[in-house]
């Protein structure tokens, strides 16, 4: 599972699926033994015509606007039934209407005279581009593969069709009480048809999904008859789409063993490596590469702005512990700078890893949102780090990420964003706020119900600094709380300590989310693990052993295929003995 099917759809409209993923069946069986859909052989162009509009009402059964979707494919799809096709048509729909919506931005910043307006609508256009990306690699992929022929390419058609629907997130949360009304609500207008079609298009792939599950499965692989070979055999391209597939990292990189690395750059203040910054190593690595890149990071504290772009693929940084090798920076939003922005360093590049390196935004309380460390990175690696800040210390903010043996500290929603993140023996370390503020652990930003996000904390500790103890009393603290309406946080094997108050959650705004966000804790100890007192959402859920395998890294972010090339301690499941 890749985290998207949810298991509490109603039933209602589940049943309707089901009769959309049968009727897709005989669409794939057709097509992968050679069939022209629509049976040419046997049935009269009516027949053909008819299965065509059964195979768009299909795909487009789980879309928010199912006739809108409907009516754009029966315009745009030309005479196809091919659900990969189906979804490629949407896919460019919504990369054209992304292009303009960059193109809206170039206009409104050149008007623009409000300085904080004028950043936001900057971030913006760089969003945009990240979108575009997605959906280029998104259009890519599907028209130089069979999605039905590979399990994986499916989970990242997900991932990426969802890290545009939170760019466009993103793109609008930096509109606020500070900001021009006016140019807010042009990029809201300008957003929402693209928004809508990267909606439709998740949806969509989601459905093909069940498809491939439901032939897949034991009972029915018979179904597929002397096709079944080729419809689920493994087909290698030699096209750079693998630049973010998963199947690529164990089939094409050797393993890496980063306790025995070989570093091709050496940064050090001293003077004693070849750099003296890591910007300055930075402009060195080769771009868009299958074998790692390893940068040693000598001690020292380093006070500068780091971007990982995207073309640094396989880039591995390792220092000499997280609290010796520290990257830090000051950028935070009452000075400024939007949330998103104010990251000390941000990480955008596909198979990332970084060991024994601190990451911190010294900016302080009184700053407000001032971001440690932001990742975009997908299947990207954290392991023995630690992320130091205040408020949004941590931006989870898109695509799948693993962290293990790191310790994170803050105060309120200190771990953020719409990402796939999954933390193993990990410190939550929540400190002492400003005064009347209350502190919360988690704040996840799933905005739609198809999207495959969650934070997933296992294995680990949450509990409070001695700063926060010695005014036990006067601030409460929060495991969570529901940034948007699908927000989803699994809390399992953990220990939980007595400073979590007995409701455990706190709401956003009112009811928001409340009552569709996916709460669980599971199998976890301590002082603050009694859920007697808990809050009493609808959202909040209680889940069995084998449904809380479904949120294990093994699972949620696919771990087994790109983690295990990584010498890194790692638990492909549920733990049995813990050691916390």
């Amino acid at each position: 599972m890749g985290g998207y099917d949810h298991p509490y759809k109603k039933q209602e409209k589940g049943a309707v699926i089901v009769v959309s993923i049968i009727f897709l069946v005989t669409v794939v069986v057709a097509l992968s033994v050679g069939i022209t859909v629509g049976f040419k052989s046997i049935a009269k162009k009516e027949k053909e015509t008819e299965n065509i509009k059964k195979a768009i009402a299909a795909v487009c059964q789980p879309t928010e606007l199912r006739e809108k979707c409907i009516q754009r494919l029966e315009f745009h799809a030309g005479n196809t039934p091919d659900p990969e096709k189906l979804i490629r048509v949407v896919i460019k729909l919504a990369m054209k209407h992304f292009r303009k919506a960059g193109n809206v931005t170039v206009t409104l910043k050149e008007i623009e005279k409000d300085p904080r307006t004028n950043n936001t609508l900057q971030g913006c256009k760089e969003l945009i581009h990240k979108s575009i990306r997605e959906l280029k690699r998104s259009y890519m992929l599907l028209g130089e593969s069979h999605i039905k022929d590979q399990k994986n390419l499916l989970e990242d058609l997900m991932t990426w069709l969802s890290a545009t629907i939170t760019y466009q997130e993103t793109c609008l949360d930096g509109f606020d009480e500070k900001t021009t009304n006016s140019t807010a609500k042009k990029m809201r207008e300008t957003l929402n048809y693209s928004m809508e079609l990267t909606r439709d298009a998740i949806a969509m792939v989601s459905i093909v999904n069940q498809v491939i599950d439901f032939l897949k499965s034991k009972d029915n692989v018979s179904l597929l008859g002397h096709g079944s070979r080729r419809l689920l055999e493994v087909e290698e391209k030699p096209n750079n789409y693998w630049l973010g597939h998963t199947g690529n990292r164990s089939t094409h990189l050797e393993a890496l063993d980063i306790d025995k690395f070989k570093p091709n750059f050496v940064v050090a203040k001293d003077g004693s490596g070849r750099f003296t910054t890591i910007n300055d190593a930075l402009i060195h690595v080769p771009r868009e590469q299958d074998k790692p890149t390893v940068i040693y990071i000598k001690e020292g504290i380093y006070n500068e702005i780091v971007h990982i772009s995207p073309d640094m693929t396989h880039l591995v940084l390792i220092g000499d512990g997280a609290n010796k090798t520290r990257i830090t920076g000051s950028l935070n939003y009452v000075d400024g700078t939007p949330t998103w922005k104010t990251a000390t360093f941000a990480v955008s590049a596909t198979f990332f890893t970084a060991k024994n390196i601190g990451f911190e935004n010294s900016a302080g309380p009184t700053k407000q949102q001032a971001v440690a460390l932001r990742v975009d990175a997908d299947m990207s690696i954290f392991y023995n780090c630690i992320m130091d800040g205040y408020q949004n210390t941590l931006y989870v903010h898109s695509k799948r990420q693993f962290y293990r043996d790191c310790t994170i500290s803050g105060t309120i929603d200190f771990v953020f964003g719409d990402g796939s993140a999954v933390f193993q023996n990990c410190n939550f370390i929540i400190r002492k706020p400003l005064e009347k503020q209350n502190c919360i652990v988690t704040a996840q930003g799933r905005s739609y119900t198809y999207q495959p996000t969650a934070i997933v904390i296992q294995n680990s500790t949450i509990t409070a600094d001695p700063g926060f103890l010695s005014v036990n009393g006067q601030h409460k603290a929060y495991l969570g709380r529901p940034w948007r309406e699908y927000s989803r946080t699994i809390i399992m094997e953990s220990f939980i300590d007595g400073v979590i108050d007995p409701s455990g959650w706190l709401p956003w705004d009112g009811e928001k989310g409340i009552n569709t966000c996916f709460f669980v804790e599971f199998d976890n100890t301590g002082p603050g693990a009694n859920k007697t007192q808990r809050v009493n959402w609808k959202g909040l859920k209680n889940i069995s052993r084998e449904e809380a395998q479904q949120f294990t890294a093994g699972r949620i972010i696919q771990g087994d295929e790109w983690i295990t090339t990584v010498t890194v301690s790692y638990n492909s499941g549920l733990f049995t003995n813990r050691n916390r």
